[in-house]
C-alpha cells in the first residue's frame, strides 16, 4: 500500500471574514465622519449668521447710544424737551407732583 500524504492547506476563510469586517467598519466610520463634518459645517454657517446679526444689532445700538449721548450732553431747550418726552413715554417717569392716568380700557 502506498501512503497517501496530504498536505494540509491553510484555510483562508478567517482572513476573508476579517477583511470583510474591517472593510465594513471602515465604511461605517467613513460615513459617520462625512455626516459629522456636514453637520458641523451647517452649525458653523448658522453660528456665523447669528454672529453677523448680533454685530448688526451692536452697530445699531452704538449709533443709538451716540445719539442719546449727543442729546444728553447738549444744553439746548429742544434737547431738554426730547429727554423729557423719552423719559415720560419710554421709561414711565413723571414730573414731581404730577398725576399720571392710565387708560385700562385700551381705548
Amino acid at each position: 500500500m502506498k501512503e497517501v500524504v496530504r498536505e494540509i492547506e491553510p484555510t483562508k476563510k478567517p482572513k476573508k471574514k476579517r477583511n470583510i469586517v474591517i472593510g465594513t467598519l471602515l465604511g461605517f466610520f467613513a460615513v459617520y465622519a462625512v455626516v459629522t463634518l456636514i453637520s458641523q459645517q451647517v452649525q458653523i454657517n448658522r453660528k456665523q449668521s447669528e454672529l453677523s446679526q448680533l454685530e448688526d444689532k451692536i452697530l445699531i445700538q452704538e449709533v443709538k447710544n451716540g445719539e442719546v449721548e449727543k442729546v444728553y450732553n447738549s444744553d439746548d431747550k429742544e434737547n431738554e424737551e426730547y429727554i423729557r418726552r423719552i423719559a415720560r413715554e419710554e421709561l414711565g417717569y413723571a414730573e414731581p407732583d404730577e398725576r399720571v392716568f392710565i387708560n385700562i380700557a385700551g381705548e
